[in-house]
């Protein structure tokens, strides 16, 4: 949508951006996608039922997001238009806006404008910890588009790589593709600039997730810490492979400081549901993928996580109910991690679904070989497991560490096959 004025403040839709007196303001899609959606009915009053389905598409979620992504836009506009009432509260009704859009011609972004780069990059990252496909293929237009304009920026190159991880991590890109483009994205990054945090944590996450050189990933990590101590991202990227070397206390400890950084960072708060599920904390984890699910409602690993630990914790049917949400969000319907964890949970709740369906419920087209070897260990079918891992292996997959986190994986851990699986991946067992 074209930017648009309200008095003196311009809105930017496609940039999530406030332009006020005062300088640029940033607020969370969502809360622009609200803002949008009253300018485009100026006068009128909204409820927040009308909001919840136009805005977060009928996904549930709370009404308090609806209240809080107002309070968002009305500090973003300034302390003066609460006075002003360029958002007002109709009470028991809703909200509307006071003031009538005015639609101006969009200026193509110049990251080369004093200030543009530092938020282009954090509009970057934004839309990468939402681990959604379409956000993350957003996140990777951007950064070309940075990079275009700006080929020196090692920034852009690191969050490049990040998202073309994550890509790869929900299936929407093969490891075939995504490597070169990863380890050329890597090495332009670290080339500009090779003590940046950032470019540490991508070097450190391309070595122990495609060349499990653990070690040296640790190393870096470390230095990417004390390059800059104050990156959330860098405790966060940190625990997922404390987490994968079953260093529960480490990972918690570098998933807290991630959260105290930057309390609202859905990578964070992910990492922290995960770090407690891996721990059997299953009230804990499910209060956290809960709250990400508030602010990040399309996470598909949150969902999945939720799930897991509701039927780990004897309450599948709202472990249903809720990866019945997650596969209603639009591109979702066929996630195998979804599918696999909803006939878990049908099959604990009595249902007459039997976990052997699970594999039917799989378009072949997106199989995973560690998912399906996750599965063959929950059907008492370890030889299958273990060949399957075995193939995983020869590919060098990169979800193969995962299966060294997570209780569902248990049935594996006993087997004498599981420790040559370990030493395979340059894990200790």
């Amino acid at each position: 949508m074209q930017k648009f004025r309200l008095h003196d403040r311009v809105i930017f839709p496609d940039r999530n951006t406030v332009l006020t007196k005062d300088g640029a303001v940033r607020v969370e899609p969502k809360a622009m996608e609200l803002l949008v959606e009253l300018a485009t009915h100026s006068g009128e009053v909204l409820s927040k039922e009308h909001i919840l389905r136009t805005v977060w598409g009928g996904v549930f979620v709370c009404d308090e997001v609806v209240t809080n992504a107002i309070s968002v836009l009305r500090r973003a506009l300034g302390e003066e238009a609460r006075v002003a009432g360029v958002i007002q509260t109709v009470p028991k009704r809703g909200y509307r806006l006071t003031v009538r859009p005015v639609r101006e011609r969009v200026d193509a972004p110049n990251v080369r404008e004093t200030g543009n780069l530092n938020r282009s990059i954090l509009r970057v990252r934004y839309l990468r910890q939402q681990e959604t496909v379409p956000s993350l293929k957003s996140a990777c237009a951007y950064c070309n588009e940075i990079i275009r304009q700006e080929p020196n920026c090692a920034a852009a190159y690191a969050e490049l790589a990040l998202a073309l991880f994550l890509l790869e991590k929900l299936g929407a890109m093969s490891r075939e593709c995504v490597e070169p483009m990863v380890r050329h994205a890597v090495d332009r990054a670290l080339c500009l600039d090779e003590r940046a945090s950032l470019s540490l944590i991508c070097r450190a996450k391309q070595e122990y997730r495609y060349d499990w050189n653990w070690d040296a990933a640790e190393r870096h990590f470390q230095a990417a810490l004390e390059a800059d101590p104050d990156d959330a991202d860098a405790f966060s990227e940190v625990t997922i492979m404390f987490l994968v070397m079953r260093r529960f206390d480490d990972a918690l400890i570098h998933v807290r400081r991630a959260c105290q950084l930057d309390p609202l960072s859905p990578a964070a708060c992910l990492q922290l549901a995960h770090t407690s599920y891996a721990m059997g904390q299953w009230q804990t984890a499910a209060r956290h993928y809960r709250r990400l699910l508030q602010y990040s409602p399309e996470h598909v690993f949150a969902y999945w996580g939720l799930a897991e630990t509701l039927t780990r914790s004897g309450n599948p049917s709202e472990a249903i109910v809720a990866l019945t949400q997650g596969l209603a969000i639009p591109g979702n319907a066929q996630n195998p991690f979804l599918l696999a964890s909803l006939s878990r949970s049908k099959a604990a709740g009595g249902s007459g679904v039997r976990l052997g369906t699970m594999f039917e419920e799989f378009p072949r087209e997106i199989s995973d070989l560690v998912l399906s070897a996750e599965l063959c260990g929950s059907l008492g079918q370890p030889a299958k497991a273990f060949a399957l891992l075995d193939e995983a292996a020869d590919m060098r997959h990169y979800r193969l560490g995962a299966i060294n986190i997570f209780p569902q994986c248990g049935p594996l851990w006993e087997d004498p096959r599981y420790h040559r699986f370990l030493r395979r991946i340059g894990l200790a067992s």
